[in-house]
């Protein structure tokens, strides 16, 4: 089976470029992607420009600040701004090979960090188990 295969695309808004490969799971064997093709991780961190017509995905914010997640983010963006920016790609069902836009959320260390201890999505990893996808 060649690695393209079932290489999902990147999640940047315009950007249809196939995501980069990272590692295969040592419990599963399942082949590891990146969210973001290698030229957006670059120009995310700040190392490269935008490709043309592409609008990064993350805004910078944590997206439970409406409490979606049954808690609310404690995280105050006007009296700690340094904290734009400092989000991370969580996946909804917990399955982090399923890129699907509608299984990603934008959330804060703090959040992604409670969201995945209260789902069981550590477990998941330790044990092979897989939430089925939605």
């Amino acid at each position: 089976m060649s690695i393209d295969s079932d290489r999902p695309l990147c999640i940047n808004h315009g950007c249809k470029t196939p995501v980069s490969y990272t590692t295969e799971s040592k419990v599963t064997g399942v082949k590891r992607w990146t969210v973001m093709c290698g030229s957006c991780v670059r120009a995310s961190q700040g190392r490269g420009p935008w490709k043309a017509g592409v609008t990064p995905w993350k805004t910078g914010y944590c997206s439970n600040s409406d409490g979606h997640l049954g808690f609310s983010c404690t995280v105050n963006y006007k009296k700690n701004p340094h904290f734009i920016g400092m989000t991370e790609v969580d996946h909804k069902n917990g399955n982090r090979v399923d890129h699907r836009k509608s299984n990603l959320d934008e959330l804060c260390p703090m959040c992604h960090k409670l969201k995945s201890k209260l789902s069981g999505d550590h477990r998941q990893l330790r044990t092979g188990e897989r939430k089925k996808s939605k």
